[in-house]
């Protein structure tokens, strides 16, 4: 904020500091008066005004004024209203967002509410600069959270497109029509609607809480975990954010167990290496990586619908979630972090029984390639492997090690396909989608970040089952269409958004708990730990 705004903004009351004291009655006709000759008329009708809406906040600003006939919203009669006096410090909690609140002159809102105090409101002239400021501050906030701002958190695997709209001239201005001025959340129109991002918002406030408890930190800071009266104590301290039916809290090894199911490790009842490494994390830590996680949701969707398929890559897992609650979920396979599963969102058009398999560019130079090199065209027969010309024509016995790069292939439908006997097609420019697997022993495992970037569902044709339930498809009609080993493709009634996405927090469906996932990408550097 440049030296010549701060005069601007505080010289009227400064030049008439006679009348300050004598007056503390703001003139909202007035002031009114002033706004009205400030802004030009705005055609709302135009085709397209909400893209110019979307692109230009000093757009939204002039149409929120016209949207309330040009009256004040930080002002009323008596000076500061509610929402005038909630600002500065809802733009300062925007931290714990991920949002910095100095971009939005939070300095320059404490300087207007001191002036305010010391009678400032009684000049028309520097209300009507003072209430501008704070709508323009607003409005930036509003869709740096809506839109997402600090792209950072983002990386090189990030594909997901936010497509929401932002109109928070009309917003704040129906806040002023209801005379919603009372004592509410001013940014909650703007925040990701969901549980998750709820959840890690007033997690936040319990490790803050916690970042102040000298005892607590005292003891975890010195504390080697063999002494069970102090393990219990910091147990307990930590998990004083989850549900406390969930877990005996007078046995120690069921505290100890419940801090390992939220924190992802392997639950053995007992402070083990992997525990106490868990437990050396201050709650700093847990800050920082809440922060991560809370920024890169706000560049998603701020709604996802009442049905979407949910694929959060470090929990190994897909959920169908339905009216807000998990539908059918399963394990599932994700990339290895050499060939990391991107983060995406799509639409799932139909289901495929028996599908064939078109060999991608990344597994044909990764993987095939060394297999022609040492077995020739035998490598492709026994891996039931096609390939095929410009023409269409198998030519799988023709190939070699020196003109292999010039055929296509792809692997024929059967148990042994490597998309196994179901897929679940959702089209993107990244080729990533949902498939069942011949190879099920790797589910058992902890650790299932093995594929080469699809997602390998543990129970695939359970859960097209479930898709297709409204298609009259059972067991009995599915295993029909398997034995003909010919693919068939199934249209679903309604496509369905899918969300594949890398968070390094969940949800457990069942507790409401969050869980702290492991940063299987190395991808959370805000997480990291901070000597």
């Amino acid at each position: 904020m440049s030296v010549m705004l701060i005069l601007f903004l505080f010289s009227c009351s400064e030049n008439k500091r006679g009348s300050i004291f004598q007056k503390e009655i703001v003139n909202i006709d007035a002031v009114q008066k002033d706004l009205y000759s400030k802004f030009k008329h705005i055609d709302t009708s135009d085709a397209g005004f909400p893209n110019k809406l979307f692109l230009d906040r000093e757009l939204n600003v002039s149409c929120a004024y016209q949207f309330v006939d040009y009256k004040p919203f930080w002002f009323d009669n008596g000076g500061l209203n509610n929402a005038g006096n909630a600002l500065f410090n809802q733009l300062n909690a925007l931290q714990n967002e991920g949002l910095n609140p100095d971009d939005y002159n939070v300095s320059l809102i404490h300087g207007i509410m001191q002036a305010v105090k010391n009678g400032g409101a009684s000049n028309k002239d520097s209300v009507e600069k003072w209430d501008v400021f704070m709508t323009h501050s607003y409005l930036s906030a509003a869709r740096d959270l809506l839109m997402g701002k600090d792209e950072k958190v983002l990386d090189e695997d990030w594909h997901m497109s936010n497509d929401s709209t932002f109109n928070g001239a009309k917003i704040l201005a129906n806040r002023f029509f209801k005379k919603d001025t009372t004592a509410f959340e001013l940014f909650d129109d703007f925040r990701p609607k969901n549980k998750l991002y709820k959840a890690m918002l007033k997690s936040i406030s319990f490790w803050q809480n916690l970042n102040k408890d000298s005892v607590y930190l005292n003891l975890k800071a010195h504390a080697n975990f063999k002494n069970d009266s102090i393990t219990n104590f910091v147990l307990k301290k930590e998990l004083g954010k989850i549900n406390p039916e969930l877990y005996d809290k007078d046995s120690l090894s069921a505290i100890i167990a419940a801090y390992q199911r939220i924190h992802n490790l392997k639950v053995t009842s007992k402070v083990n290496d992997a525990t106490i490494a868990s437990l050396r994390h201050e709650p700093a830590y847990y800050i920082r990586k809440l922060i991560w996680n809370l920024t890169r949701m706000q560049f998603m969707p701020q709604s996802f619908g009442d049905e979407f398929v949910w694929v959060n890559i470090p929990s190994m897992k897909m959920q169908m979630i339905k009216n807000n609650a998990v539908a059918y979920e399963c394990k599932a396979i994700v990339g290895k972090k050499s060939r990391a599963t991107p983060s995406l969102n799509a639409v799932m058009t139909n289901v495929v029984f028996n599908p064939s398999w078109v060999i991608p560019p990344t597994i044909l130079k990764n993987d095939v390639q060394s297999g022609i090199n040492r077995s020739g065209n035998s490598y492709l027969k026994r891996k039931g492997f096609h390939a095929v010309n410009s023409s269409g024509k198998d030519v799988t016995n023709s190939v070699t090690s020196s003109n292999y790069k010039q055929f296509s292939y792809r692997q024929s439908p059967g148990s042994d396909n490597a998309l196994g006997l179901v897929k679940f097609n959702l089209p993107n420019p990244w080729h990533i989608y949902l498939h069942d697997t011949p190879y099920k022993s790797a589910f058992s495992q902890d650790d299932r970040a093995l594929s080469s970037g699809c997602i390998r569902l543990e129970h695939a044709k359970d859960f097209a089952l479930y898709l297709l339930e409204s298609k009259n498809y059972d067991s009995a009609k599915v295993a029909d269409i398997i034995s003909t080993k010919k693919t068939k493709t199934v249209n679903l009634e309604e496509t369905i958004p899918v969300y594949i996405v890398y968070l390094t927090i969940s949800l457990d469906n069942q507790s409401g708990d969050l869980i702290y996932l492991n940063d299987i990408y190395n991808k959370n550097t805000y997480g990291k730990e901070q000597k």
